[in-house]
């Protein structure tokens, strides 16, 4: 397709030397991104969003709105707040004033009156926010239920960034009218770091495992917990060290669980709980760990099994659904419930640590995201 062009006003072209990108927007096809965590937060969605970015640039302009620095200095309830007007008023704003061809709003909600428009798309990442007892425990769920039910109802278009997710979508009559575009992670932001320094622990007395977790109840630590109890008695696993990252600021909560289990009389490994880390220390933890371990109830895509196996590590991870279009052949699954299945998984892992292997399955999520996009644009 070829981009669409307009005619520039001939006041415009003195701004040429200073202001050469408002030119650029007006001449070529735009995708305004509305991703207002993206300054404050590094990890998850945000993380996502970057990649979308780098693979975007690649078809057409991108512009991504950002919160400023300081609204990460606010409580959680005044942030919500915060990203609510602005994907109610500020966006839509922006969305006059550039008309872009495709406008994304990858955080599970969007715009009611955008959605009015045929070339809003919203990013569904998961189905968390959807049930019930989320939605009445906390408003961000609440919006986002809400949000992008009113995007359905429209029949207007949803992006997924697994294929796991656009079965689930296709089988909810609500989204039966949308239309819905695979949209993948894609790593690209990250690969270059984890290639860059690259130290790996090769080391076979040394058995450090990365469990990457999180406060959310789908990361159901208290489970770990009694998964990193079967280590601690398990006498081919029982020298295993765990990191923990994934808590950030909340990893007190980590450590006073952890505490409870100990006073509870159950054995545990030696763990260490991080905060928050900046990329380099993170990249460096999953290449200096013998295997990453994934233990989660719920996924939207499965992240932190790409960034495991990038660092050229085995996976140990939960059998989730979401995660079968990444296994390979050194990724392991186990059942939640299923303590000796996790044992042996986690013993054949470690056996591999000491030897790195690529991903191969990186290149194949680039060219499906930027097929995805291609899409919208289309």
């Amino acid at each position: 397709m070829a981009p669409r062009c307009r005619s520039i006003p001939k006041s415009l072209l003195l701004l040429r030397r200073e202001n050469s990108g408002l030119l650029v927007m007006l001449n070529k096809e735009l995708i305004l991104i509305a991703d207002f965590f993206g300054s404050i937060k590094k990890r998850g969605i945000p993380a996502y969003v970057r990649d979308v970015d780098i693979i975007g640039r690649e078809l057409c302009v991108v512009r991504t709105l950002r919160a400023p620095l300081w609204v990460g200095r606010l409580p959680d309830w005044a942030q919500n707040i915060l990203m609510v007007i602005h994907e109610q008023f500020v966006v839509p704003m922006y969305f006059l004033l550039l008309r872009p061809s495709v406008t994304i709003f990858p955080y599970n909600s969007c715009s009611f009156v955008l959605s009015l428009s045929r070339r809003v798309v919203c990013i569904v990442h998961d189905l968390i926010p959807y049930k019930s007892t989320h939605r009445k425990s906390k408003f961000s769920f609440c919006y986002v239920a809400c949000t992008s039910a009113w995007h359905a109802r429209l029949g207007r278009t949803f992006g997924v960034v697994s294929p796991y997710m656009m079965r689930v979508l296709q089988s909810v009559p609500k989204f039966s009218r949308s239309r819905i575009v695979y949209i993948p992670n894609c790593f690209t932001s990250i690969e270059a770091e984890f290639s860059r320094s690259l130290v790996l622990n090769d080391d076979a007395s040394d058995l450090r495992v990365l469990l990457v977790s999180g406060v959310g109840p789908n990361k159901d630590f208290n489970s770990a917990l009694r998964m990193m109890s079967a280590l601690a008695k398990d006498s081919r696993l029982d020298k295993v060290e765990i990191d923990v990252v994934g808590f950030g600021d909340a990893s007190e909560r980590a450590m006073k669980l952890i505490a409870d289990f100990g006073q509870a009389g159950m054995k545990l490994p030696e763990i260490r709980v991080h905060g928050l880390l900046p990329q380099e220390q993170l990249v460096r933890l999953f290449q200096a760990s013998k295997v990453t371990w994934v233990h989660s109830r719920a996924e939207g895509f499965g992240r932190v099994v790409v960034e495991g196996r990038l660092a050229g590590r085995p996976v140990v991870m939960s059998r989730l659904p979401v995660f079968g279009a990444l296994k390979d052949d050194w990724t392991y699954s186990y059942a939640n419930d299923d303590v000796d299945e996790f044992c042996e998984n986690m013993a054949a892992a470690i056996k591999l640590g000491g030897v790195s292997v690529p991903y191969s399955k990186i290149d194949r999520l680039k060219r499906e995201a930027r097929s995805g996009l291609f899409k919208l644009l289309n």
